[in-house]
């Protein structure tokens, strides 16, 4: 009978600890294998993609949203079309959605051709036997967008 309740309350003991590390937010959790720095990494490469707490300085979100195109750029001449697409998701899921309304507030035009060349180099990029050339002219003409819009910032 003592073992018993030694028994239940060694397991009641576990559960509350258990509990309280769960509800304990500064606790890191078991399962995560990155170390605390990476958890806490705010957006400051094209890597780390907006939508998981970047700044919303538009001048930082625009610089990066370059920083992407470039490296897209670069993957699509080497004929890396799977890292350019990679790397191309970031720019439309992690940054051009953070800023993408103050541009069309502030010019309706580059907005649309931000967005018509979004769609151009993703449908690229998608396609079965991609056309280099028509990539390249889309993210030029992105690039081109882009840095003007930036230099109004």
């Amino acid at each position: 009978m003592v073992q018993a309740r030694y028994r239940l309350w060694i397991a009641s003991t576990l559960m509350l600890l258990a509990l309280a590390a769960c509800n304990n937010p500064n606790q890191p959790a078991a399962n995560n294998t990155q170390s605390p720095a990476a958890t806490t990494q705010t957006a400051t490469s094209p890597e780390t993609p907006a939508s998981s707490g970047a700044t919303a300085d538009p001048k930082t979100t625009f610089a990066l949203m370059k920083e992407i195109v470039a490296k897209t750029t670069a993957a699509v001449k080497a004929g890396n079309f799977g890292k350019a697409k990679q790397e191309f998701q970031n720019f439309d899921d992690g940054y051009w959605s953070k800023v993408e309304d103050g541009v069309k507030a502030k010019s309706a035009k580059t907005y649309k051709q931000v967005e018509d060349n979004i769609d151009n180099v993703t449908n690229g990029l998608k396609a079965a036997q991609p056309n280099k050339a028509k990539i390249l002219t889309a993210l030029q003409s992105l690039s081109k967008s882009i840095n003007s819009y930036a230099s109004t910032l």
